[in-house]
């Protein structure tokens, strides 16, 4: 899966213009939309390595986004309230996904890799140390489950309470390892650890599109981590479910898009297995589908990319691409009910992240972005919206 999101990545290209593209739908608008690109400049070599277990950290005011460049042994953390950049060395020569989570009363920047083991990064320090190794835990250990392999696009953690940690988890398919030995959908999904109490949750079901790869590269299962709740997407539905971790209460949200008028269809695949992978791109290209969700704790709203149907030629006849995508952005207030939907000036057919800002929210462009040996100048389009 990491090499298909980096092979989606060098696919992404982004349009920026002033006007909005003509609109499918008419809808009712609460918000007025202001365009900018802005820059921001981060110091430090940004020239070389693979991003990769992307996560999008945000502690109060603080937001943090946190890289993973597993090929030169490093982590750099970006400080995007602050334009500040950090870096720690980090030996992962199977460039394993981490998850990352940076606790608000010491700084401290806590990792859980795909080895089962949790370390962390105190501030002030340069290198890494090992808290637990999640096997010594016996429920860990007897679930049969192991820190997730792979990533779905990013990860979200919003104000996550100081002693939590939350990461998605796997089947170990080892039969001599538990009993989710064998491949099956609806084994859980997301894990909770408490680094105090040692105390561990498990919670959701993975979906069998997810498991199956019934939709092939688009079979992806999206999670928010916000204070004590989990809230889980699919790129292929609206839906959104809420997990609260506290009570267990499960509530499920419908938010389809007003341009989703064409559903997502499965893949067949053929038998003799020939060009499977032509066959994902193609269906990736053309499929309505889903971005991940992101919140806004400045505006108190969550936010959300929707694909449209694409049809694989042009009005000329002319194949259309992955830039040629349209993005509409989705917006939900505090009860995940959609409130506004607004086509954007930029085209692509992948979005990683969406920043969130004291008026609306930002997506990086990285066509237009450059990087060097000494610094990075990393241009968003900043997207402000203010009610009628």
């Amino acid at each position: 899966m990491k090499k298909v999101l980096y092979f989606y990545i060098s696919f992404l290209i982004f349009i920026f213009g002033c006007e909005s593209s003509k609109k499918v739908v008419e809808l009712k608008k609460y918000y007025n939309y202001k365009y900018d690109t802005i820059v921001r400049v981060f110091e430090g070599d940004y020239e070389k390595g693979y991003r990769d277990g992307m996560d999008l950290i945000i502690n109060d005011d603080i937001v943090y986004e946190t890289y993973n460049y597993c090929r030169n042994d490093e982590l750099k953390i970006l400080d995007h309230s602050n334009q500040k950049s950090y870096s720690f060395p980090f030996y992962n020569p199977n460039c394993k996904v981490i998850y990352n989570s940076i606790k608000k009363e010491s700084n401290d920047l806590y990792l859980v890799s795909t080895d089962n083991k949790i370390s962390v990064y105190c501030e002030g320090k340069n290198k890494s140390e090992i808290v637990f190794d999640l096997m010594n835990l016996e429920q860990f250990h007897k679930s049969g489950m192991t820190v997730e392999w792979k990533k779905s696009g990013s990860n979200q953690y919003v104000n996550v309470p100081n002693d939590i940690l939350y990461f998605r988890v796997n089947q170990n398919y080892n039969d001599k390892k538990g009993k989710y030995s064998k491949m099956d959908a609806n084994f859980p999904a997301f894990a909770k650890y408490n680094l105090k109490t040692n105390d561990l949750q498990f919670f959701g079901k993975l979906p069998y599109f997810e498991v199956y790869q019934q939709y092939g590269f688009l079979s992806y299962y999206f999670d928010l981590f916000k204070g004590d709740t989990i809230i889980t997407c699919s790129s292929i539905e609206g839906s959104i479910e809420i997990i609260n971790t506290i009570s267990g209460q499960i509530t499920k949200k419908f938010a389809k898009s007003s341009f989703d008028t064409k559903p997502i269809q499965k893949i067949k695949y053929p038998k003799d297995k020939r060009d499977i992978n032509n066959l994902k791109m193609n269906h990736f290209l053309v499929s309505p589908h889903y971005e991940p969700l992101f919140f806004n704790p400045y505006t108190n709203l969550y936010y959300r990319i929707f694909h449209p149907r694409m049809n694989e030629l042009n009005d000329e006849g002319l194949m259309n691409t992955n830039q040629d995508k349209i993005c509409v952005l989705m917006v939900f207030n505090n009860n995940l009910e959609i409130i506004d939907e607004e086509i954007l000036p930029i085209k692509g057919n992948l979005i990683l992240n969406l920043y969130p800002s004291h008026d609306g929210i930002e997506i990086y462009l990285p066509e237009i972005s450059q990087k060097n040996s000494k610094k990075a100048e990393l241009k968003f389009l900043k997207i402000r919206h203010l009610k009628k």
